[in-house]
C-alpha cells in the first residue's frame, strides 16, 4: 500500500475524478454512458465512510443533522429553479412543471434535476443512517444490523414502486462504506499480506466491461444484469487507483471544490447544447469529447456563482462563519 487511501485529501480529489467521469459518461450515448453509475457507486461508498467517520461515538446535535441535509437540499432546489426556467423556454417536459409531476418525480427518483436522483437517494440514506445510529446506541454491530434492515426496506420500495434501475443496484455501496469504517484496519492488513488482490481489482473491471459489451446491444433482463455486474465490479479499478496513486493535483482540487454543482448543472447544459446543435444543423467531430469539454467549462462558470450564493445562504442560516 503506497498511500493512505482513505485520507481526506485523497478522497476529495477522487470525488473530482468521479465528477469528471459522470460528466463524460453523460456526454455519450454509447457504452461509455455506463461509467456514470460506476462513479456514483464510489460516491456512495465515500459518502457512507465519511459520514460514520465524522459521527461515530459522537453526540449528534440537531444543528449537525440539519446542516447535513441542507448541504444537499439547498443546492438541489437552487438548481431545480434553474431547470424550471430552462424548461419554461424549451417547453418540452410540461409534466415536470406541475405539482403532481414534481412530487411523482421525487418519489420515483426522476426529478426535474435529472442528475439529482443521486442526491435524492443520498438524502434517504442519510435518514436511514441517522435512524440506525439512534437505534445502535454506540454499538457498531447494532448499527450495521439496523442500517442493513432499513436498507432492505428501502430497496424493496425501489423494486416495487420507483423502478429506478440505478437506485436499485448501486446505493448499497453507502452501506458498504459505513461498514468499511469498522473493518478498515483488517482490510488493509489483508491487502498488504495478499498481493494477488491487486490482480482482482484490475481484472474485475475488465471482465465486467467485456460482459457489458457483449450484452449492451440487447434489451431486457440480460442487459440489466450485465449493467448491474459492471456497476458493482468496475469500481474496483478506482479503489486500485487510490491505493497506489497519491492524488495531489491543483486542477482536481479545483474541480472537487465545485463537484456537487458541476454534477447537478451539467445535464442542463448538455440539454441546451443538444438542442442548439440540432436546431442550427451544426456538425461536430468527436462530438462526445466536444460535449464533455463544452459542458465542463459551462458548468464550472455557473458553479462558481452558485457556490458563492450557497455560502451566503449558509451564513444567514448560521451554518457558516
Amino acid at each position: 500500500m503506497n498511500v493512505d487511501w482513505l485520507e481526506k485529501e485523497q478522497t476529495v480529489q477522487l470525488r473530482a475524478i468521479l465528477c469528471l467521469l459522470v460528466v463524460f459518461a453523460h456526454s455519450n450515448n454509447s457504452i461509455a454512458y455506463a461509467f456514470g453509475p460506476v462513479a456514483v457507486s464510489v460516491f456512495f461508498l465515500l459518502s457512507g465512510y465519511s459520514l460514520v467517520f465524522t459521527t461515530w461515538n459522537k453526540k449528534l446535535t440537531a444543528k449537525y443533522v440539519v446542516r447535513k441535509f441542507t448541504n444537499l437540499l439547498i443546492p438541489y432546489f437552487m438548481v431545480e429553479i434553474l431547470y424550471r426556467i430552462l424548461y419554461y423556454f424549451y417547453d418540452t417536459v410540461k409534466h415536470y412543471n406541475t405539482w403532481e409531476g414534481t412530487i411523482n418525480g421525487y418519489l420515483h427518483f426522476s426529478p426535474p434535476v435529472f442528475a439529482g436522483w443521486y442526491l435524492e437517494v443520498l438524502v434517504v440514506l442519510l435518514v436511514l443512517y441517522f435512524v440506525a445510529y439512534k437505534i445502535a446506541k454506540g454499538n457498531s454491530r447494532n448499527l450495521m444490523l439496523a442500517l442493513a434492515g432499513l436498507y432492505i426496506g428501502f430497496t424493496l420500495y425501489n423494486i416495487f414502486y420507483t423502478k429506478c434501475f440505478e437506485a436499485i443496484v448501486i446505493p448499497h455501496f453507502f452501506v458498504l462504506g459505513v461498514g468499511l469504517y469498522f473493518v478498515k484496519d483488517k482490510v488493509e492488513k489483508f491487502y498488504v499480506k495478499n498481493h494477488w488482490v491487486n490482480y482482482v481489482l484490475l481484472l474485475c473491471p475488465i471482465i465486467s466491461f467485456l460482459i457489458l459489451y457483449f450484452f449492451y446491444s440487447s434489451e431486457g433482463t440480460s442487459k440489466q444484469i450485465a449493467s448491474a455486474v459492471f456497476f458493482n465490479l468496475a469500481p474496483a479499478f478506482l479503489i486500485y487507483l487510490i491505493l497506489h496513486v497519491k492524488l495531489n493535483n491543483k486542477f482536481l482540487a479545483f474541480i472537487a471544490k465545485y463537484s456537487l454543482w458541476i454534477y447537478l448543472v451539467h445535464v442542463g447544459f448538455q440539454y441546451i447544447l443538444m438542442n442548439v446543435i440540432g436546431m442550427w444543423g451544426i456538425k461536430v467531430r468527436w462530438i462526445s469529447v466536444t460535449f464533455f469539454i463544452a459542458t465542463l467549462i459551462l458548468s464550472i462558470f455557473l458553479s462558481i456563482p452558485l457556490e458563492f450564493i450557497f455560502r451566503k445562504i449558509n451564513k444567514l442560516l448560521g451554518f457558516q462563519k
